[in-house]
């Protein structure tokens, strides 16, 4: 029973992962969003990015 606690335990933390990095990717999108005619395309170059990045992650 011991091997299977591992991977409850395991799979919890990665659960909490997962759910951090879509609120994470949500919150960079909504704000890409918000922000797109007030932003310098640089910065906003870089926030799309790191959005794809996250996006590549969680998948």
């Amino acid at each position: 029973m011991a091997y299977i606690d591992k991977i409850k335990e395991e799979i919890g933390w990665l659960k909490v992962i997962f759910a951090i990095s879509i609120a994470t990717d949500i919150s960079l999108i909504a704000w890409l969003v918000e922000n797109f005619k007030k932003e310098d395309p640089f910065l906003l170059l870089i926030a799309a990015l790191g959005a794809l990045l996250l996006m590549f992650v969680i998948i």
